[in-house]
């Protein structure tokens, strides 16, 4: 009885130990990590299919910061960064120009539904362009909130603010403004 009474004994244990060290079934728990994006909003509707030109539009913002300034520019045609919209890549992008006050450089990427995915934002004070000094600008797209109205093709209306946009020497500002562009 001796001899089969270890079996026994060892087999009991083997089986216990199995139960505790095996999986506890208790539902999964899923653990998702924040993102970080840029803020942008806008009331969804379907991208246009073509390509657009935007001829027509104007911007007005206010800096402040290390730099103050009022700027009312309008939409540059002949610009580096015209008023166009790319339907292959839904890239909107515009320079709004102000003269030797200013440049409100912007490039707005949309969905194939409509939505506002992305938003890059640069201002130049005192006519600067990238690279000069006095270019501020959004570099890792997270650092303005953009709102914009439904883009049908025809017109771009929308919003934003922006908090500490850096130039390379360090000195940032902050702007809030408007804009609009409107195709032919």
């Amino acid at each position: 009885m001796h001899r089969l009474t270890r079996p026994l004994i060892a087999g009991s244990l083997v089986l216990l130990l199995a139960a505790a060290c095996g999986d506890d079934p208790q539902p999964a728990t899923t653990t998702t990590a924040p993102t970080v994006a840029p803020t942008t909003e806008t009331t969804v509707s379907p991208t246009p299919t073509g390509p657009i030109d935007f001829d027509s539009g104007e911007a007005t913002f206010e800096v402040t910061g290390d730099e103050t300034a009022s700027i009312d520019a309008q939409i540059d045609p002949a610009g580096d960064g015209y008023g166009r919209y790319d339907p292959e890549d839904g890239e909107f992008q515009a320079d709004f120009r102000g003269g030797d006050d200013g440049l409100l450089r912007m490039t707005l990427t949309f969905d194939a539904s409509g939505a506002l995915t992305d938003a890059f934002i640069a201002i130049g004070l005192g006519g600067g362009l990238a690279g000069d000094e006095n270019y501020y600008f959004d570099g890792f797209h997270t650092q303005c909130d953009v709102t914009t109205d439904p883009f049908d093709g025809q017109t771009l209306n929308g919003s934003f603010t922006c908090d500490d946009l850096p130039e390379d020497d360090g000195d940032t500002i902050d702007a809030e403004g408007t804009f609009n562009a409107t195709s032919a």
